[in-house]
């Protein structure tokens, strides 16, 4: 829905305390760049233009998405999560699970896919999102990296010929609640306990 901010990604440009619109939208709110998001945790532009969104998802899956930065996209929520049909329920299935309904009705056309998404399973519930690493350690490179709330796991998700995975990190042993880098170019993940962990 694009007529309101709520699940959006907004873009103005401001100048001496006014804002005026960006984008050029046709319907709807005219600073709406990006809608159909449920909690976007995060994002990153990379060196490609490219903006990287990691969405927390409700009940069953966590998403990475991924669209080049000025070209408006609907991500679906809340028709879907992940890329199964999403019900009122709060689960992908109307049995109040998150086994995929795939004898649901059809999701609706004009959504964009994400290009990873993972279950609440294996003590992952909620995404943070991270970097794309064209900086930092060589086997992070070219890649984007994320982590999970309650798991404390890190994926890098890379591309190989128009396909995108994602290849397990570790685990830092905490909640991860957000990402940095220092000066000289070491990676830091930040834990909500307040500890630092450095990824040399």
């Amino acid at each position: 829905n694009n007529s309101t901010p709520l699940g959006s990604i907004l873009m103005f440009a401001y100048e001496q305390g006014d804002i005026s619109p960006v984008v050029q939208n046709q319907t709807g709110n005219q600073y709406v760049l990006h809608s159909g998001l449920r909690n976007p945790w995060r994002f990153d532009i990379d060196s490609y233009d490219r903006l990287w969104i990691a969405d927390v998802g409700q009940n069953c899956y966590e998403e990475v998405n991924l669209v080049p930065l000025m070209e408006s996209a609907n991500f679906g929520w809340s028709e879907r999560e992940g890329e199964h049909r999403f019900y009122p329920n709060g689960f992908t299935n109307e049995d109040g699970t998150c086994n995929p309904d795939e004898d649901g009705s059809p999701l609706p056309a004009g959504m964009t896919d994400p290009v990873g998404f993972y279950p609440h399973e294996n003590g992952n519930c909620s995404i943070t999102g991270g970097f794309w690493m064209d900086w930092g350690p060589e086997n992070l490179r070219d890649g984007y990296l994320y982590g999970d709330f309650c798991s404390g796991s890190l994926w890098v998700m890379r591309e190989e010929s128009g396909t995108w995975s994602e290849d397990y990190v570790g685990s830092t042993g905490g909640m991860i609640v957000g990402f940095g880098e220092t000066s000289d170019g070491e990676l830091l993940v930040f834990h909500w306990t307040g500890e630092v962990v450095v990824i040399g």
